[in-house]
């Protein structure tokens, strides 16, 4: 079996693949991932809350979530 050649100063997250086996650097070693499709780590997901809607198409005057929203009229 041949030497695998790991590419250089990888990034965590990074994956390499060699035929259908992966590795993953996890910033100190490339970790196999076994045979098959290599992924990297999923990313952050943001903060969830409630989702505002004014179905009549424009925005009211009040505040939610500490915005303000504003009268939706026409400017001149």
């Amino acid at each position: 079996m041949a030497a695998i050649d790991f590419p250089d100063s990888p990034s965590v997250g990074d994956t390499y693949t060699v035929g259908d086996r992966g590795w993953l650097w996890d910033g100190t070693v490339w970790q196999s991932q076994g045979s098959g499709a290599v992924t990297g780590p999923t990313g952050a997901t943001g903060p969830t809350g409630e989702a505002y809607a004014n179905l009549d198409g424009g925005f009211s005057d009040s505040t939610y979530g500490g915005i303000t929203a504003i009268d939706g009229g026409t400017s001149a």
